[in-house]
Formats: structure tokens, C-alpha cells, sequence
């Protein structure tokens, strides 16, 4: 019996364990984003549903750690269940963005875990849950694929890439040390470089058996890096521990510790095999799609591209854009307007300022930096419908005056570019966005005439396209 080493208790365990360490952080915003305060308008918490959502996170977080195969499977269906609806079903109507990348890796654990135990259970001859394996690799390795295809596409390597992110008080935990660094620097320069190919390489690497774990301990590695580096919460410490899943101990330890077996028709283990070729047969289809409508601005022929576009947000199957200057080039400063004070500010984000605790763990958390850069790329990403930002723009600022317990007269939302000089960074305030609660308005005011808040950055393919949630052209 194969339980030894790196397998999959060992997976449970360790996921198990980040996912209570993400119920322990998500506390200080927990209504906000899970307690359906926004769908209602933010007219008052429901503490009866919160309170029992916290305590079976924490026991399914504890049944993933300690449980028996049972317990783990019962845990793995309610985190996939928690994932699916706010990660997944929410996330092009929820200004929280189903938290971003961070919550999609989450759903992505959870799907798996559910799909690997429910196999092993059906099918006491292990090929289903091998099969679903096999799949769980090439699809992870394929999203390492993607992820380091946009960044060389997006200017990775032509050296406008991580540096924003370092340099950003948003996103990176030493920016004002970077701060100090020429933006040429070939500390950068190794960044955009590493950050890309190390990604594609590794991604590469993943899909054959000879060089499997060798990938994977690459891509542990990096993110273990990133996580000290940059503020990605739970996502560079997932992405540290998935790929266990391409151990050899892996699968054998979970048909081996699978305690019962269900009588199964053959019919419907034939099924199973056959969804299985099924996705893996489309995933090519997809990625295809993804890029031909994002970098060749075209779409395929209109029943085609409508049934794979609605498959690719049903799965989901997403094009990887994590960390690109798109959402790292400019951040925000929020005040509070009449009297003046900051709620946001780069003081808010150094570890020796509390003057509101609780304001500033949500600050810190990296799901609500996702939230508020996500209302702002939406000038970038959908230029001609300024009601869909200033909707979004209010709904944010109504969670902030929820999460203060106190009313607002008007918020000013401070829009900081990061420009590159030739020997230096350099922060400039291009403009002020205020909010008037009210008369429930947005309004711009533009601080350099030059600046464009619609434009992407300088080697980004993005453009308006069809629909939320869809590559598709306008």
C-alpha cells in the first residue's frame, strides 16, 4: 500500500490547512464577500447564514487535514460547491471578480479533489481515477503553458512585466526598496525572463513522464519565490502545493487508501472515460479560441464561437493573466471626503501603520486588491460603457461604507500611474474619481490632459470585446 511520501493525504492535508488559513483571513471582509451583502444591496448583514458558513469552512478545512476518506470527500463537495457559486457563478456580476485568479486555482483544487475521490470510490480498479489524474496534470500544465505564453505576448521580455508589480504598493511587500532600482535593472530583467519562461518551460516539462516532477518542483519553487515577493495571498501558496498532484505516490495512495467501492455499472464508468476525452479533446479547441480572438481580434464562425465561448464559462477554462502591467502599472489612494481622511493610502499598506485594524487587514487581503483594480480596468476594458465602471465604482464604495459602519458623504478615489523615467520610477497622481453617495453619481476629474485611463499598457492586446466574460470582438 503506497502511503508514503508525497501523496495524496499529503495533498488534502496541505490544502486543507490553506484554506483555513484562508478562513482565518478572509474574517475582517467576511460579509462582504461572503455574507450576500451585495446582492442585497448592502442593506444588513444576515449573521445566522455567515456564522454557519464559517463553522463548516472550518470543519471541512479540518476534514480535508484530519479526516477519513469519507469525511475528506464530504469536505471536498462543500468547498467545491462554496467555490463554484462565489468564485465561479458570481464573478462577472460581483464586483469581488469571484476573487480572481486566487479563487479560480481555488475552485480548480476543489473540482479535482471532488472528481479524483467520487472516481476512486466508483471504480475499485483504479482506471477512472487514473484517468482523471492524468488529466488533472495535462490540464494544470497546460494553464503554466498559457500563463507563460501571455506574459512573453504582453512584453514580459521586452522588460515591462514584474517590475510594476515590485514597485507597486498594491501588490509588492518591498516596493519601497525597488523603488530605489533603475527600471532597467537586471534584477528586473532576470524577473520578466524567469517569470515567463520558467512558466512555459516547466509547463512544457509537465506533459511528459520523464521530466514530469521536474516541473513540478519547478513551478513549487517559483511560486514559493513569488509568494515572499509580492502579495498574491493564497494563490502563490496553492500553486506551491499543487503540483503534488504530478508525484508518482499520488495517485496510487489514493486508489490504495479508498476504504469502500460502490457497485458500479460498467456503462457508467465508460461515461466517465468518455467526458474525460471529451474535455481533453476541446481543451485545445478552447485555448485556440482564447487567442484568436484576444491577439488575431477575430472570431470563429458565429455558432461555433458562441457554443465554445459558453462552454470555456461553464467549465471554466480561463486565458491566464496574472501579474501583467494591464493591473499593475497604476494603483489607487481612496479618501474619505467632508472631513478629509485616508482609508487607502501607501501608509495603509506598511506593516507599522493600525490606525484601523480591521480596514487594513481588508486592505491587505489580496482578493479586495483584485476587487478594486478590477473596477478600474474596466475603463481599459470596456471604454464605451462608462455605466458598467461607475456601477461598479459605486457598488466598491458602498462596501467600504458598510465595512466603516457608519454613512458616507463622498469618497475620492486617487488614480496613481506608475510611469518608468529612464533612471527611475516615478508615482503620478493623473487624476481624481469622486463618489457622491447622496445623489448615487461618479464623477472624473482628469489631472494630466495627456493620460488616458482607457488605454492598455504599451504591449497589451486588449480591447472591448462582445461581452463580460467573453474574448469575443466587438
Amino acid at each position: 500500500m503506497q502511503n508514503e511520501g508525497v501523496n495524496f493525504d499529503l495533498f488534502c492535508w496541505l490544502v486543507g490547512f490553506l484554506w483555513l488559513l484562508d478562513l482565518i483571513c478572509y474574517l475582517p471582509m467576511f460579509s462582504v464577500f461572503f455574507g450576500k451583502i451585495e446582492e442585497r444591496g448592502y442593506l444588513g448583514e444576515n449573521p445566522g447564514y455567515t456564522r454557519k458558513l464559517k463553522l463548516a469552512w472550518l470543519a471541512s478545512s479540518l476534514s480535508l487535514m484530519f479526516g477519513n476518506r469519507l469525511l475528506k470527500l464530504a469536505a471536498s463537495c462543500f468547498f467545491y460547491v462554496l467555490y463554484r457559486h462565489y468564485y465561479i457563478d458570481t464573478r462577472w456580476s460581483s464586483i469581488r471578480r469571484g476573487g480572481g485568479a486566487p479563487g479560480f486555482m481555488s475552485h480548480w483544487a476543489a473540482l479535482y479533489l471532488v472528481l479524483l475521490q467520487f472516481s476512486a470510490f466508483l471504480d475499485p480498479s483504479g482506471a477512472l481515477p487514473s484517468q482523471i489524474w492524468w488529466v488533472m496534470q495535462v490540464d494544470f500544465a497546460v494553464i503554466m503553458i498559457c500563463a507563460g505564453t501571455y506574459k512573453y505576448m504582453v512584453g514580459y521580455l521586452h522588460h515591462d512585466g514584474m517590475e510594476y508589480g515590485c514597485v507597486n504598493p498594491f501588490w509588492g511587500y518591498f516596493w519601497p526598496v525597488f523603488l530605489k532600482l533603475n527600471p532597467s535593472h537586471w534584477w528586473f530583467r532576470l524577473q520578466n525572463w524567469l517569470a515567463s519562461g520558467v512558466e512555459f518551460a516547466a509547463g512544457i516539462m509537465m506533459l511528459f513522464p520523464a521530466t514530469r516532477v521536474v516541473g513540478a518542483v519547478a513551478i513549487s519553487l517559483s511560486f514559493l519565490y513569488v509568494a515572499l515577493l509580492v502579495r498574491l495571498g493564497r494563490l502563490a501558496w496553492l500553486m506551491c502545493v499543487l503540483p503534488i498532484c504530478f508525484f508518482p505516490d499520488f495517485g496510487p495512495s489514493l486508489i490504495a487508501g479508498t476504504p469502500i467501492h460502490l457497485d458500479t455499472p460498467q456503462s457508467l464508468l465508460q461515461l466517465g472515460h468518455a467526458l474525460t476525452w471529451a474535455f481533453l479533446a476541446l481543451l485545445p479547441l478552447v485555448k485556440f479560441m482564447q487567442y484568436y480572438n484576444l491577439f488575431a481580434n477575430r472570431s470563429l464562425p458565429g455558432p461555433l464561437q458562441k457554443w465554445v465561448s459558453t462552454y470555456a464559462n461553464k467549465v471554466p477554462l480561463i486565458m491566464w493573466r496574472v501579474f501583467t502591467p494591464d493591473v499593475t502599472n497604476f494603483y489607487l489612494r481612496i479618501y474619505e471626503e467632508e472631513p478629509e481622511r485616508p482609508l487607502l493610502d501607501e501608509a495603509t499598506l506598511k506593516i507599522t501603520h493600525w490606525q484601523n485594524p480591521l480596514l487594513k487587514l481588508r486592505f491587505w487581503h489580496v482578493t479586495e486588491s483584485i476587487a478594486s483594480v478590477s473596477v478600474f480596468t474596466t475603463l481599459k476594458y470596456f471604454p464605451s460603457n462608462r455605466k458598467l465602471f461607475d456601477d461598479k465604482l459605486m457598488r466598491y464604495s458602498l462596501s467600504l461604507q458598510h465595512a466603516l459602519g457608519r454613512p458616507l458623504k463622498r469618497l475620492r478615489y486617487e488614480y496613481i500611474s506608475i510611469h518608468k523615467m529612464p533612471d527611475r520610477f516615478v508615482f503620478v497622481h493623473v487624476g481624481n474619481f469622486r463618489v457622491d453617495f447622496d445623489t448615487q453619481q461618479v464623477s472624473e476629474e482628469k489631472l494630466r490632459p495627456d493620460f488616458d485611463f482607457t488605454a492598455p499598457s504599451k504591449f497589451s492586446p486588449v480591447r472591448e470585446s462582445a461581452s463580460v466574460g467573453s474574448f469575443t470582438p466587438k
